[in-house]
Formats: C-alpha cells, sequence, structure tokens
C-alpha cells in the first residue's frame, strides 16, 4: 500500500495509454471469419479454385499464393532493370565525355596549326625560309 501512495498520479498520457492498452474481447464474428477462411483456403488447396461458396453463406476468393519461383524472377528482373538502367546512363555519360574530348582535341589541333602557320610566316617576312 505504501507504494501506491508514493506513486505519482497518472496523467493524461498515461490514462490514455492504460485505456488504449487494456484487454478487449474478440468479436463473436471472428470465430465465423477464421473457420470461413479456413475452409476456403482447404477448398483453393484441394480444388486449385480461390472461389468457394462457404456453408454459412456469401462467396468468397482466395487468391493463389505466389510462387516461390516467381517473386525469386520479379526480383531478378527488377534487379537487372535497376543495374541496366545504371549501366546505360554510365555508357551514354561516358560517350558524351569522349564527344566533348574529341571537340576539345580537334580545337586544340586547329589553334597549334594556326599558331604555327602564323609563326611560319613571320619567319618567312624576316628572311628565314625553314622547309615545312
Amino acid at each position: 500500500m505504501r507504494e501506491q501512495d508514493e506513486r505519482e498520479p497518472m496523467g493524461e498520457f498515461e490514462q490514455a495509454l492504460q485505456k488504449a492498452m487494456r484487454r478487449v474481447n474478440a468479436p463473436e464474428t471472428l470465430a465465423a471469419f477464421l473457420a470461413t477462411a479456413a475452409e476456403a483456403e482447404e477448398h483453393r488447396q484441394r480444388s486449385g479454385s480461390g472461389w468457394l461458396r462457404p456453408n454459412r453463406g456469401g462467396v468468397v476468393y482466395v487468391p493463389p499464393k505466389p510462387r516461390r519461383w516467381a517473386v525469386g524472377a520479379l526480383a531478378a528482373a527488377l534487379l537487372l532493370a535497376v543495374l541496366g538502367t545504371g549501366a546505360w546512363r554510365l555508357q551514354r555519360e561516358r560517350a558524351r565525355q569522349i564527344a566533348l574530348a574529341n571537340q576539345q582535341f580537334t580545337a586544340a589541333v586547329r589553334v597549334t596549326d594556326e599558331a604555327l602557320q602564323q609563326t611560319r610566316e613571320q619567319l618567312q617576312r624576316t628572311g628565314l625560309n625553314l622547309a615545312q
């Protein structure tokens, strides 16, 4: 009793938390739902069909479980798509860099040729004639 007296009164948050965490009985329809789900799964495994008219009435569809190989194949396809896209972008970037380097090289060769031609012309004007 002494511990209860020493405890601080619960705050609003703690009260809301305690209320939210209290045990609640399952709904009355849960047992029927679980029985129908088990019946539908058994029917799907026996017949291969996902559609079932349970004894309780109505219609239930249980989708087929994905095949393990299909999940792996999908994962592999996604991985290849991501890697392929990355490789394609890298190749495109490299091609762009090569084209830019070729343009720069061509411009440098042209500038060098012009400078050499001007130097030759200046040498010829001064009387020096170098063999080309």
